[in-house]
């Protein structure tokens, strides 16, 4: 897939002098059926001399799954990480077209998902992925002022491993790839990113409610955001949003939850209250996507 980046974009990068610039790489999907989706995502921060990992798995009916390590050690080079129940390896196999990734670890299972702001107390659950994310569209830049980065909608397939189950996939997906002075703890922000049964893919970033910046694509095409809403529930849970792309009217119905709380060695403290939703669009059409709350917390 063409793209005006060049292949060295894809790896690691020298690394800013800010205490807080980092390089994160991530990963998600949703299967065909709407019937599972999940993420992952590695962050090296190389200032504080630690990385970061995250996995979630979730779907209709199903359990929340969660793998969360923030105190990895870096790794000297390369994008593999080994730790006590924990391995994970991202390769890129070729640039800006396929990228593999490999899991095994031990998770927690958890049948509500706010105790992801809580005790993290459930059941030791085994969850693997084997999947690989190939290139549907060339990428789109998603830089900001402090980080660089772009994003890139795939079609995701491989093998999910969770308890005694083993699942096929066959789904969609967006990756990304973004380094700098991150993350953005003080600000608001709904993040969308998914696609409508038959197409078109879509994408939307909007920051404190300004519409005036906020950022939108319809099939890699940039369009403006007309209107962006989200609905939440105590503790910081996701139950609805809305957005207006390019006069495509699309609503988001969670379908499952996967919120994470991350805290700064400062103690600053935000809620990303991310959730697998069926998105349905104003003339009957419909997909599946994932949303994105980013909310800070004031003690």
């Amino acid at each position: 897939m063409s793209t005006d980046r060049t292949e060295r974009d894809e790896h690691r990068h020298e690394p800013g002098t800010e205490l807080w610039w980092a390089e994160s790489w991530s990963f998600d999907f949703a299967a065909g059926d709407g019937s599972l989706g999940g993420w992952a995502r590695f962050t090296l921060v190389p200032n504080q001399h630690h990385a970061r990992y995250e996995a979630f798995l979730t779907g209709p009916d199903r359990q929340l799954v969660a793998v969360t390590d923030g105190d990895i050690p870096m790794p000297g080079s390369g994008l593999e990480i080994r730790t006590e129940g924990l391995w994970a390896m991202h390769i890129c196999e070729t640039a800006f077209d396929h990228w593999t990734i490999g899991l095994e670890a031990f998770a927690v299972g958890l049948d509500d998902p706010a105790e992801m702001y809580g005790r993290q107390f459930g059941d030791q659950v085994p969850l693997g992925f084997d999947l690989e994310w190939e290139a549907e569209q060339s990428a789109d830049d998603v830089s900001r002022a402090r980080t660089a980065g772009y994003q890139q909608a795939c079609k995701v397939t491989g093998e999910v491993l969770v308890g005694s189950e083993e699942i096929d996939l066959d789904g969609t997906g967006f990756r990304d790839h973004r380094w700098g002075v991150a993350p953005d703890w003080d600000a608001r922000w709904l993040e969308v990113r998914g696609r409508l049964d038959g197409g078109p893919w879509f994408s939307a970033m909007v920051i404190d409610g300004d519409i005036n910046t906020a950022r939108g694509t319809l099939d890699g095409r940039a369009v403006p955001v007309g209107h962006a809403s989200q609905s939440i529930e105590s503790p910081g849970l996701l139950t609805g949003a809305h957005v207006r792309l390019g006069g495509v009217e699309l609503g988001f119905d969670p379908v499952g939850g996967t919120p994470l709380e991350l805290t700064d060695p400062e103690g600053r403290r935000t809620r990303n209250a991310r959730a697998l939703c069926r998105v349905t669009a104003a003339d009957g059409r419909s997909g599946h996507a994932w949303v994105n709350w980013n909310e800070p917390q004031i003690d």
